[in-house]
């Protein structure tokens, strides 16, 4: 229910990126194993389309570390399993994910920053407590520029992908709009 009807994309083709984001944005209202529970349900019915235990849509350790060696690279934390911080009810799941997050980064060498960057831009107020007290800063969602003075847990960002970086006009775009 939460994809494009078939009868206005096309029939049986891949998205667009606005299809897609479209679609993401409507399944960030469902809850986490709602979403897990789906998934199943369609690897199960397209077995092709399972992850296997050779895919895999992160970069390991190795690769991060070895990313890191050149000194160009550095990275924040993000959480560990990309839950929406504002829906974990378990105390001790929030901080596994906020705190022990940074610890997994720490141990890979010393390309982990203290930065932050909330999923999705979700975050309660135990949330921000953990965030305040064990990073200097965190990103929001939010579309724009920093000023010197502002809330360093509360930094915009300019959210850059293959649909608006591609040419120079729509990376020039996306900026301009941050403007506003």
């Amino acid at each position: 229910p939460h994809l494009p009807d078939e009868s206005t994309t096309g029939g049986n083709r891949p998205l667009s990126l606005l299809e897609a984001d479209d679609v993401i944005a409507r399944l960030k209202s469902l809850e986490d194993a709602t979403i897990i529970d789906a998934l199943e349900q369609v690897y199960k019915s397209h077995p092709d389309m399972a992850p296997t235990e050779t895919s895999r849509s992160i970069l390991s350790g190795s690769e991060l570390t070895e990313m890191a060696q050149n000194g160009l690279v550095m990275y924040g934390a993000h959480t560990r399993h990309h839950y929406r911080l504002n829906r974990l009810k378990d105390e001790k799941t929030l901080k596994e994910e906020i705190v022990d997050c940074l610890q997994d980064l720490k141990s890979l060498g010393e390309a982990a920053i203290p930065v932050f960057c909330y999923p999705n831009g979700d975050i309660t107020g135990k949330g921000e407590n953990l965030v305040s007290d064990t990073y200097k800063a965190a990103c929001t969602t939010k579309t724009g520029w920093n000023l010197a003075g502002c809330n360093p847990y509360d930094l915009h960002r300019f959210n850059l992908h293959d649909g608006n970086s591609h040419s120079t006009r729509t990376l020039l775009a996306t900026i301009g709009r941050g403007l506003l």
